[in-house]
């Protein structure tokens, strides 16, 4: 987590000395100095004051604070933060990409909590607000956010499996709908298996994985031919 922080902090330095700056003012810029020395409780303290700035761009990367929260790791700020929220501010808040389009369950695939991706999809099913702004792109409003792709045409369990994050890939596969082997395929038919081969993630990666997805589609398949022959038998 500390190298992912210190990336950020060097790469904003590219983005600045190209003259990209974004001007933040004193608050924002407290709260950013709160996230990165790891001081979440002041950062909470800080952004509770004025909720809006929850959603509002934080960094020069787009992401907002609630993006930035996932670093904490802490399922309960997360909550918290995203508790503050209406609910139409938070419907778009779990949709919202940073400047690459990640959305909040792109980012937390590298969180070892998994209960961070927990508190996420425990609010997916909330209602769509009457007026959806139009930063969310059409196709963004109406699928599950498992299915969101990012600019790279991937899904946060295509980008799990991408960086090697088997333990969360595991929890969010669980909590997919339908076939997930579509989740698992970028719009140029790049797949995971690629992804992990290129990444270097093969050996014991790719075992578990083939093994975990192959007792998973056994299960499934099983089931629907026992609720088939249920059914016959009648």
């Amino acid at each position: 987590m500390k190298a992912l922080l210190h990336g950020t902090m060097e790469k904003e330095k590219e983005i600045m000395a190209e003259g990209e700056v974004l001007k933040f003012d004193e608050t924002t810029i407290s709260a950013q100095r709160a996230a990165r020395s790891g001081n979440w409780r002041m950062f909470k303290k800080i952004l509770e004051k004025d909720t809006k700035r929850l959603v509002e761009p934080f960094d020069l990367f787009g992401n907002t604070a609630i993006h930035i929260a996932t670093r904490s790791n802490n399922p309960g700020l997360l909550r918290e933060l995203l508790e503050m929220l209406s609910e139409k501010e938070r419907w778009h808040a779990l949709r919202k990409g940073n400047c690459v389009n990640n959305t909040l369950l792109h980012e937390i695939i590298f969180c070892t909590t998994m209960e961070m991706a927990g508190v996420v999809l425990k609010f997916q099913n909330e209602a769509a607000p009457e007026e959806i702004s139009e930063e969310i792109p059409e196709e963004k409003r109406r699928v599950p956010l498992l299915e969101i792709v990012n600019d790279s045409g991937e899904t946060p369990l295509f980008r799990a499996a991408k960086l090697g994050r088997l333990k969360m890939l595991k929890y969010m596969a669980k909590h997919a709908e339908g076939d997930i082997r579509r989740l698992f395929v970028r719009f140029d038919k790049y797949s995971i298996l690629h992804a992990s081969i290129l990444g270097q993630f093969f050996g014991t990666y790719i075992s578990h994985f083939v093994f975990y997805v192959s007792i998973y589609y056994s299960l499934l398949t099983m089931k629907r031919i026992k609720k088939n022959t249920f059914f016959i038998r009648q």
